[in-house]
């Protein structure tokens, strides 16, 4: 058998090196755009969370303004005080 010279060895183990490095770079690449993601992903959540908290406020000031329109009718007799049916 013919014998590969030692240069050959060099040659094919820097590419090797070359080829390591490009991949380890697009994960790289990769892993930053997934943390970018995950910080637009966060901070869109932060702002719907914000909003429905919001949304349940109003829900919640609504209930209780049904409830005491729903009472004001119920009571005829300070209905026509307030302002309602006589």
């Amino acid at each position: 058998m013919k014998r590969i010279p030692d240069w050959a060895g060099g040659l094919a183990l820097s590419c090797l090196v070359l080829l390591a490095g490009a991949w380890g770079g697009r994960m790289m690449i990769g892993l930053d755009r997934n943390a970018r993601d995950l910080v637009r992903v966060r901070e869109t959540t932060a702002d719907m969370n914000a909003r429905l908290r919001a949304v349940e406020e109003r829900i919640t000031e609504l209930g209780a303004e049904v409830r005491r329109l729903v009472l004001r009718l119920e009571r005829p007799d300070t209905a026509g005080e307030e302002g309602g049916r006589e």
